[in-house]
Order: structure tokens, then C-alpha cells, then sequence
């Protein structure tokens, strides 16, 4: 039976105004609204309507009321969706003037006076006939600081509006000393918008002029109320013919992703950074120039700056901007307070090599055609998007972009008024960016979310608009794309102050030269240990040379390459050391590589001579000799031969993958390595008293660092055996047995330790480089050694290029360039982007290596020369890396990615190392993985693999329950698949070329239907079928994903209080959409609620509703032990 909450919320949905006169219901309805069976309801129901309606009149809500009442519901406990505005007052003030004005400016304006109540599902606006507006003041006993002034503001601004109790409307009076004053109002956003803010102070001096002077104030009437724009955009929204436009205009709506500085959180979180700038005259006149010449308006021009900007930061052409529109045309709403603004959705597309001039036009025309058709409610525009619902950003569009040209201060009699500008710390999106045209130049204020961004974005951003905004203003005919972010200071500090690195190091010196030089100052320590056999520094240097005269005597010599094909061993170690002192460089190759590897590798680098552990190597082609490591061990020498080899020639010749399946060697001279090594002595700094582990399989170049350093440094060298290296409890006793100082090793070497039950050393000095650590990794590390380095650095720039120590809990950056090492991040025109900005990373200095070993055009490509922006005092030799990163605000690089395998999905970007750190902290993960690959439609899938503990069964429901409430719902995976081991590469880098195995099938991965188990999941799934016509819900469907929208949501959670008894925040719904979680959240509630009233024959029955499991669960959680 409907009751009269309900009626009165079904009435004012159809756009019905009630109020009580005289005992009597009165009420104002459209043509058609209401039925026969309304007014019986009404007649029926009239005492209950009276009672409701006492001092008050029902009516409607507009679209932008109904989304921001949802959001705010959303953001409980925190003030969002505030409008605030504050200005500091110099003169005589008489403040009863002021709140007798403004008193009065409540009663002209109902909008002024609204509260708002959920009836049943509906939304009520009910207009209080009469509310009074206290003017709270408030004296500092001594002069305030700005700060303290901008929190006082705060705590009476900013504090959450109970929107069912009282009209959402605040004002405050701050007395800062004799005639000096602060005067501030706040509002929600449902009872005003900008255009409302000038319209009440235009109000407010006219009507504090009357209160002074007795002179009646100039005030339009208002024949209008909020109610009739209520009626009038309800009739405008039925008449629409736009859908078919905006439903092109939305297909395949792209994500903006800007470069956040951190996690995106599960939920939308309304914290915000402010930042106030102004754009000169100059740069102001110029865009109007460009505007007028183009038939566009300053709007225009402005926002394809912005747009340009946000594709910089993005690196993304498609664009979607939210900007507002009055929406008071010309239907008599013009003088009327109250939130009537539109949110227009612009889509703008930046293709390569469009001029300012075009753009312009191209942001005007999408100006035009969506104001042109704004008659859809923006809840219909997220419809006919297909998004998925995702909590944790605005539907739509992500940035905000305002153009505010109404004058907002008060001219008050007797009083100078200037605008005080306000922190009230929220940003209600991304970020917003706010222009106003003053006669001194463009005024901006820039917000950014605090969730998302660091201190340093917000200024960077802003500088970025202004740079960019100066030069597409004087040169519009020139390709946006060469216009560069960074003005000539900043960009002097990036490209070159930052790149200050050079150091004396011995260039001229060839590798083997100095660890002769080093091993002879100290010929009787022990210099190289492996397996219970150590060799000395003399030893070493013997063996190394008598094998150099060896090879000299069959012709080899500068400029040719051995391969040294085994192990690590010492004598392998002695053979590498002979091959240099020879005057050839060497090729390593690993017998654990395939065979077809190796005979490519053999031929394609000409190699003269393999130097082997196996007699019969199958790889090694009939032509090419072979000569056994265990021959050449009895040869000593006193010297080395006398070759002609300089720091230019090579040392060695490592391949790396190729992308198209062709390894391509990497020719790396004497002196690349020695920089390197040089650079790695002074920082993490190795000496005499020092041991170096030596984990690394010797075909990878990270290796050399391994082999080498500690020889040059006069600390001992360790050599892991291979079986040593593939169990974490012998690795883990290696490193006590020999006391080691220091070791190197992957993520996955430094994962296998920690789980082999390793506690740490701290002694050690850790150093992680290959790919980037998980957190795991990362905290465990710094919390129980004594060092932790992270590393970064292609084979092509010869070992490592960057560095960073870090700490636990810290950010997990790549860092700072070695000694003689210079970084360049850049766009795609190859300009400087600055600091907080994505681009491509560029490796130039000492550690370049010579390029590709017979690659010339590959070489050509990838080894190029650069001088971004003209700065630099010459072109310098880079390696183009192709891996994405951005600077931080003081020059430490963060590693984001490689260009080349950047992840979408449903236009998000996805960074899968997110997803990986949550899987992995479930209780049941030991590892996890996570990979985009082509569904059955083409579109990308995200798949996680995943390692159990030992006796752990993972089940993939459970998995999915995990991420959700932890991530965004675009990054939980649609499949797992569940891995004894992660597939590695010989490197110890996890294999994601290999995931998923080939035996995955997404059919048996796929969510199945499965009808709702129990009670509590019946009736969820009743309560999903009732609001969603012609679905069959079962216990694994999502609310949203049936099609289930905001509006559904209030009316679903509604039923569930008075049906089930129960109510959950909003958010839990977002959090836990399908008929299964959200039947646990409801379970949780009861049992929740049992415990905090002591109810216990409520607990019982609460109790008795649960599975063990649950029980065991929630009980734990609910009731300390």
C-alpha cells in the first residue's frame, strides 16, 4: 500500500507542487500529470500530506540536483560539493546591515530555503516558507595570520551540510582588527551555481545600500521560482531529440589518465590542492586576436590551450573536457538564485600536426553543438556512454573547465570590498581549472585532487598553461606539437642543471688494465671464491694473462670477438679476463640458452673462437674453433701480450631480445664499462673489506657489474653456483657462510630469498635492478639490510644508468643519472617536458654504448642525436630507450612503463603493477602477475596469474572479492588462472610474453550463472529483479552491469532498509555491486547491529544466517578476543 512519503515522492517526480494553505492541500500540476488514481492517493492520504507539508512546499528536483544529492551521499562526511566565496571588507561596518540584507535575499529566493529528504526512494526539494540566516561572527584576539584566517573560513564553511535538516546555507563575519573585516557565504552546490553568486552580491549591495540609506533598492521582480525551471527542464528533457547525436558523440569515450603521483583510490576522495596564477594581458590579447580571427570566442581559444596541456601531460589525442553552461536563455530564469547550470561534455580531438588556428575552430564548433543540444539530462548521457560505473572518478570527463565572466564582489556603500581568495581544500574532480578575466590579465585558480596529486603537479600544470598559452598565441600557423611546455628557465634547470654529473674517471683506462692494476697492489689476497676454491689477486692475473697469450698466438686480437661459452666459475672468470687482455672482446653465452639461440648469436657476431666448458658443444658451428677452458688452465704468464687495444675498442658484445624475434648485440667499448664501475665505487661504494655475491646468469649484462666491481675495488668476489642460485635456502646460507656485503640480483632473486623464510642482513648492501620491485620487495628489504639500491638501466647504456636508495614505505623511483651519465625526458616531437610530466626517456654520457653490431639502420634508429629545444651548447649521442617516465619536481625519474606495452582497457589506462601489489598481498598469493590480452571480441581482457601458498586453494570469486574495495572496478582482472610457478626468462624477469599458459581457457575462467544460495541472496537478487525488469539476477551479476544507475540505487537501498531491515551507506553498493557481496554487506549490517545494541537474540538469528566461514569471519572482526 503507498504511503503518503511515497506519494508525495511519486507527485513531485511528475513535476506536482504541493503546499498546505489553511488547513487545505493545494497543489500546482503540469497538463496530464496527474491520474485519477493520484488524486484518490491524494484525497486518501490528505492528513499525512498536511502534517509533511507544515511550513513548507514540496516540490521537484532538477537533473544537477538529483547527481549532486547522489554524490554528496557518496562523499559522506565530507563537504564536496561546496560554493563558497569570501571577501575582505576595509571601512566602517555596521554587521546587522549585512545580515538584515542578506536575510532578505533568503526570502526573495526560494532556492535559498531548500531541504532536502529521500521519501521512499524519491527525492524531495521542500522550500521552507521562512528561514533565517544567522551572520556568524567571529574575533581574533590578535591579528591573525593568512592561515589562520583561511582555517577559520573552514571550520564554519567547509563543515558537512545535513541537507534533510536545514537549507544548505552559511555565512560568517571575521573581525581582523578596527574596520577590518572578512565577510564569507557558503553554499551547496544544489542551491546555487556561479552565475548565482554574482546575482547575490548584486543583491546584497543593493539592499545593504537601502538598509543604510533608507533609499528602496532597484531589485527585478521574480515572477519565477525554482519550481518552474524544475517543470521547464523536465519538459525540455521530454522533448529532446539529441540522442542520436550524443550517442555517436560518446562511442568508445575515452579515460583521461593523467600522471597521477599516486594510487587511484577505490572511492572518489574530494581533498584538493590549490594553486592561483595569472595569465599576463599580454598572452591574453594575443589568444582574443587568434579567437577573433577564427569567428571563436576567448572561451575557445583558452580551452584549446588547456586541451593542449592535458594531451602533454596525457600523451592521449582524444580529450574529454566537462565545462559548465548557465542554461538561462532566455525563458526569464536571469535574475533567479539557484542551481540551474549545465555540465556541457566536449569532446576534442588533437591529431599530429594540427595548427593553434584549426584547433581553435575545432574547440569552438564542439562548444556550439553540445550547448546545441544540451537537452539530455547528464544521468541519460552516462546511459548511452556504456561506461562502466567506477566509484572512483567522474562518469564522463575527469577535468573540469571553467570560464567565469560575471563580477562577483559586493560594492557595498561606505565599504571597499575586494575578494579575498579561499582555500576551502576540495576539488570535486581530477582537476578543475577556473579562469577569470580581470583588467590586469586572466586570473586562474587551478584545483587538483589530493588523492591523486602531489604538492608539485598543481604550479608545474599551471606554468605548463602559461608557457604554452604564450607561445600558441604568437605563433597559431605552427603545429601545437611544437610547442614546447617548458619555458627557457625551467627548461635550462631540466636539460642541463640537472644533468650537472660530470666526474674525473679514468677514460683512457681499458677494463682489464685496471683490474690488473688493482689486483697487483694487493697479489696475495683472495680475490675470486666459488665452490670451496678461492684464487688470489696474483692467481688470477697469471691464468687471465697466459690464456691472452694463447689466443694471441692464434691471431686473435683487437677488434675481433671470442665467445666464452659456461658457467660462473673462476676459470671462466680468468678467460674473460684473457680474452680483453688479448686485445678482443668477448660474447658471453649462457649453455642454459637454446641451442638455435646460440648458433645465431655465433654467426651473426663473426666470433673467431669459442672458449668452452663442454667438449662437444652442439652449438658451435664446425667452422668456428673451439678451444676447452680446462686445456687453458695450466698456461700462466707474468704480462700480457703487448696489443694495441685502447677505451674505445670494444669490451664485449652482449644480445638482447629483439622485437622481432632477432637478438641484436649490443657492442659495448672499454670505457662505457668503466664509468659505470666507476660511478658504482663511489656510490653504493665497494671496498677492500667488502664481499660481493655474484648471483646473475653471465649472459646478462648486469653481470659485468657483478664480475668486475669488486675486483677493481679490491673487495672479494663469491661466485653463486647455478643450483645455488635456484634455491632460496642455499642462496640464503651462501650469504651467511661467506659474511657478504654486498649482492645484486632481480626482484625474482630477491623474491626467492624472502621466501625461502631469509630474515635479511644488515650488513648487506642490496642492490635490485632488471625490472621494476613490488612494495613487498622494496620494504623488506630496506627494513633488514643495511642498503637498498634500486637500479635502471638498458643494455645499450652499459649496465645501470640510474640509481636510487631507498627507504621503506618511500616511493619507488629509478632516480638520479650515475656520474657522467645525462637524462632526457621527451614528448613526441622531441621536447623537453618537465618535471611531473610522462614522456620518453633519452640516455646520453659515457655509458652509451657503440650501437648495434651490424645493424646499421637499427643502430641509426635508437642511437640518435638530440638538443631538445635548442639548450643544450651542442647536439649530444642518446639512446632512445622506449621506456616512458616523468622527473619529479627534483630531478629523480619514476620508471611508468614501456611505450610499447601500455595498457587500456575501456579506455583506462591500467598500470598492471597496482593490481599485482594488492593480489600479492592476499593471504593465499605467493606471486601474481597480471596481463592484457585479446578477448574473444578483440578488446583486451585483463587476466591475473596467480602462485598459492603452499596448500593454498585459490578460487577466483574469492580473488575478485579481494580487488574489489581495494582497486577501481576497471582493474579487477576478468580471469585468473591459477600457476604452480610464474614462467621466467633466463634473465629471472617474469615471462609475460608466456602468460596466461597456454592451457588457460577463458571458458572455464569465465563467471558462470549461478542462482542466489540462501535467504539474504534470494532476496537481494528480488530486489535486483524488481527495480531491473526482464533480468534473471543470479548470485555472481552486478547491479550496474544489468544496467542499474544512481537513481535505482537510492530506490534499491531504500527497499532493502524497509523490507530486509537493513541500510548501508551508498558506497557499499559501489564497493560490492553483485547479489552475492552485497548480500554479505547486509549480512555484516544485522550482525553489526545485534552486537551494538547487545541484542543477543538478534545475534543469534543474524548468527544462524551465515556459513561457517562467514561466521568465523565476522565474528573475528565484530567481537575482540
Amino acid at each position: 500500500m503507498t504511503t503518503a512519503k511515497a506519494l508525495l515522492g511519486l507527485l513531485t517526480s511528475k513535476g506536482v507542487r504541493l503546499w498546505a494553505s489553511e488547513g487545505q492541500l493545494r497543489f500546482k500540476a503540469p497538463p496530464g500529470a496527474l491520474q485519477a488514481e493520484d488524486k484518490e492517493a491524494m484525497r486518501a492520504h490528505k492528513a499525512e500530506l498536511l502534517s509533511l507539508l507544515s511550513g513548507r512546499t514540496a516540490i521537484g528536483v532538477s537533473s544537477v540536483q538529483r547527481r549532486l544529492w547522489f554524490l554528496s551521499r557518496l562523499a559522506s562526511g565530507e563537504c564536496a560539493y561546496l560554493v563558497a566565496q569570501a571577501y575582505e571588507l576595509r571601512g566602517p561596518l555596521r554587521p546587522e546591515l549585512l545580515e538584515r540584507a542578506q536575510q532578505r535575499i533568503v526570502a526573495r529566493h526560494e532556492a535559498l530555503r531548500a531541504t532536502f529528504v529521500e521519501l521512499e526512494g524519491h527525492l524531495v526539494q521542500f522550500i521552507e516558507d521562512h528561514h533565517t540566516l544567522p551572520l556568524q561572527r567571529l574575533r581574533f584576539p590578535e591579528p591573525p595570520t593568512q592561515e589562520q584566517v583561511q582555517e577559520a573560513l573552514r571550520d564554519v564553511l567547509a563543515r558537512p551540510f545535513d541537507l534533510g535538516r536545514e537549507p544548505p546555507v552559511r555565512s560568517c563575519l571575521l573581525t581582523l582588527g578596527p574596520d577590518h573585516h572578512v565577510f564569507a557565504l557558503g553554499f551547496h552546490h544544489l542551491v546555487v551555481d556561479g552565475w548565482s553568486l554574482g546575482l547575490f552580491n548584486e543583491e546584497l549591495s543593493a539592499l545593504h545600500g537601502e538598509e543604510l540609506s533608507g533609499e528602496p533598492a532597484a531589485l527585478p521582480e521574480l515572477r519565477l521560482g525554482y519550481a518552474d525551471f524544475v517543470e521547464w527542464e523536465r519538459q525540455v528533457y521530454l522533448a529532446s531529440r539529441s540522442l542520436p547525436y550524443w550517442r555517436a558523440r560518446l562511442e568508445r569515450l575515452p579515460s583521461l589518465e593523467l600522471p597521477c603521483d599516486f594510487p587511484r583510490p577505490a572511492f572518489t576522495r574530494y581533498e584538493g590542492r590549490q594553486h592561483r596564477f595569472l595569465l599576463p594581458p599580454e598572452v591574453d590579447a594575443a589568444l582574443a586576436r587568434v579567437a577573433s580571427e577564427e569567428g571563436a570566442t576567448p572561451f575557445a581559444a583558452l580551452l584549446a590551450v588547456f586541451a593542449v596541456a592535458l594531451q602533454r601531460m596525457s600523451r592521449q589525442r582524444d580529450l574529454v573536457v566537462g565545462t559548465p553552461h548557465a542554461n538561462r536563455g532566455d525563458h526569464g530564469f536571469e535574475p533567479l538564485i539557484g542551481c540551474m547550470v549545465n555540465t556541457l561534455v566536449l569532446r576534442i580531438e588533437i591529431p599530429r600536426g594540427i595548427n593553434f588556428r584549426e584547433l581553435v575552430r575545432r574547440v569552438h564548433r564542439a562548444g556550439l553543438e553540445a550547448a546545441e543540444h544540451q537537452d539530455v539530462a547528464f544521468e541519460e548521457l552516462v546511459q548511452l556512454s556504456g561506461q562502466t560505473r567506477d566509484p572512483s572518478r567522474s562518469p564522463l570527463f575527469q577535468v573540469f573547465f571553467g570560464l567565469q565572466n560575471v563580477s562577483r564582489a559586493p560594492r557595498l556603500a561606505g565599504l571597499s570590498a575586494e575578494e579575498l581568495p579561499f582555500d576551502p581544500k576540495l576539488c570535486q574532480f581530477d582537476l578543475e581549472f577556473h579562469l577569470t578575466p580581470s583588467p590586469g590579465g586572466t586570473r586562474g585558480v587551478l584545483l587538483s585532487s589530493a588523492s591523486l596529486f602531489s604538492d608539485e603537479f598543481t604550479p608545474h600544470f599551471a606554468e605548463s598553461f602559461t608557457t604554452l598559452a604564450t607561445r600558441l598565441g604568437v605563433a597559431p600557423d605552427a603545429p601545437v606539437d611544437a610547442a614546447c611546455l617548458l619555458g627557457e628557465a625551467r627548461a635550462r634547470e631540466v636539460l642541463l642543471d640537472w644533468n650537472r654529473t660530470e666526474h674525473p674517471y679514468p677514460r683512457a683506462c681499458c677494463l682489464h688494465a685496471w683490474v690488473r692494476e688493482r689486483l697487483e697492489q694487493t697479489p696475495e689476497e683472495p680475490a675470486v671464491t666459488c665452490a670451496g676454491r678461492t684464487l688470489s689477486g696474483a692467481e688470477v692475473l697469471s691464468r687471465a694473462h697466459g690464456i691472452a697469450h694463447a689466443l694471441a698466438a692464434r691471431g686473435i686480437g683487437t677488434g675481433h670477438f671470442v665467445a666464452v661459452l659456461g658457467q660462473r666459475s673462476p676459470e671462466l672468470l680468468c678467460a674473460v679476463l684473457g680474452v680483453l687482455a688479448s686485445g678482443a672482446a668477448y660474447l658471453p653465452l649462457d649453455p642454459e640458452m637454446p641451442a638455435e639461440r646460440l648458433s645465431f648469436m655465433l654467426a651473426d657476431s663473426q666470433a673467431r673462437l669459442v672458449l668452452s666448458e663442454d667438449p662437444t658443444p652442439s652449438a658451435v658451428p664446425e667452422d668456428v674453433p673451439v678451444l676447452l677452458l680446462r686445456d687453458l688452465e695450466p698456461l700462466r704468464a707474468d704480462a700480457p701480450p703487448p696489443v694495441a687495444v685502447t677505451s674505445e675498442d670494444p669490451a664485449y658484445l652482449l644480445y638482447t631480445s629483439g622485437s622481432t624475434g632477432r637478438p641484436k648485440g649490443v657492442v659495448v667499448r672499454h670505457r662505457n664499462v668503466v664509468s659505470c664501475l666507476w660511478a658504482f665505487a663511489r656510490a653504493p661504494g665497494l671496498g677492500a673489506g667488502d664481499v660481493f655475491l655474484a648471483v646473475t646468469t653471465w649472459s646478462f649484462d648486469i653481470s659485468v657489474l657483478e664480475l668486475f666491481l669488486p675486483l677493481v675495488t679490491g673487495a672479494r668476489l663469491v661466485l653463486a653456483e647455478t643450483e645455488d642460485v635456484r634455491d632460496g635456502k642455499r642462496l640464503a646460507r651462501l650469504l651467511e657462510a661467506h659474511s657478504v656485503t654486498a649482492m645484486q640480483g632481480t626482484p625474482a632473486t630477491w623474491s626467492l630469498l624472502m621466501g625461502s623464510g631469509w630474515k635479511g642482513d644488515k650488513r648487506l648492501k642490496a642492490l635490485c635492478g632488471g625490472e621494476h620491485p613490488s612494495r613487498e620487495v622494496v620494504d623488506f628489504l630496506a627494513t633488514h639490510c643495511a642498503e637498498l639500491w634500486n637500479l635502471y638501466g638498458p643494455t645499450e647504456t652499459t649496465i645501470w644508468s640510474l640509481r636510487e636508495r631507498l627507504s621503506p614505505g618511500a616511493p619507488i623511483l629509478a632516480g638520479r643519472p650515475l656520474e657522467n651519465t645525462q637524462i632526457y625526458v621527451l614528448d613526441e616531437a622531441g621536447l623537453p617536458v618537465g618535471p611531473g610530466v610522462p614522456g620518453e626517456l633519452y640516455i646520453g654520457g659515457e655509458g652509451v654504448a657503440a650501437g648495434y653490431w651490424n645493424r646499421p639502420e637499427l643502430t641509426a634508429e635508437r642511437f640518435v642525436q638530440i638538443n631538445p629545444g635548442g639548450v643544450l651548447p651542442a647536439p649530444v649521442r642518446c639512446y632512445r630507450t622506449g621506456d616512458l617516465v616523468r622527473q619529479r619536481g627534483d630531478g629523480r625519474v619514476e620508471f611508468l612503463g614501456r611505450l610499447d606495452e601500455q595498457v587500456k582497457i575501456r579506455g583506462y589506462r591500467i598500470e598492471t603493477g597496482e593490481i599485482e601489489h594488492v593480489l600479492n598481498q592476499h593471504p593465499g598469493v605467493r606471486e601474481a602477475a597480471v596481463v592484457a590480452r585479446p578477448g574473444p571480441d578483440g578488446s583486451l581482457e585483463l587476466i591475473a596469474c596467480v602462485c598459492p601458498e603452499a596448500e593454498e586453494a585459490l578460487v577466483a570469486q574469492e580473488l575478485r572479492d579481494w580487488l574489489t574495495g581495494r582497486l577501481p572496478t576497471y582493474m579487477v582482472p576478468a580471469h585468473f588462472a591459477v600457476l604452480e610457478e610464474l614462467p621466467r626468462t633466463p634473465n629471472g624477469k617474469v615471462h609475460r610474453k608466456a602468460l596466461p599458459p597456454a592451457s588457460f581457457s577463458r571458458r572455464a575462467a569465465e563467471v558462470v550463472h549461478e542462482p542466489p544460495v540462501g535467504p539474504m541472496e534470494e532476496a537481494v537478487a528480488a530486489l535486483y529483479a524488481e527495480l531491473l525488469p526482464g533480468r534473471r539476477p543470479g548470485r555472481n551479476d552486478d547491479f550496474f552491469a544489468l544496467g542499474g544507475h544512481s537513481l535505482m540505487a537510492a530506490r534499491l537501498l531504500h527497499a532493502a532498509s524497509e523490507r530486509l531491515g537493513v541500510s548501508v551507506s551508498m558506497n557499499e553498493l559501489f564497493l560490492h555491486p553483485t547479489v552475492r557481496g552485497l548480500s554479505l554487506v547486509f549480512k555484516r549490517a544485522r550482525l553489526q547491529a545485534a552486537v551494538r545494541r547487545g541484542d543477543m537474540e538478534a545475534l543469534e538469528a543474524a548468527v544462524a544466517e551465515l556459513s561457517e566461514d562467514e561466521a568465523q569471519s565476522m565474528l573475528s572482526e565484530l567481537i575482540p578476543t
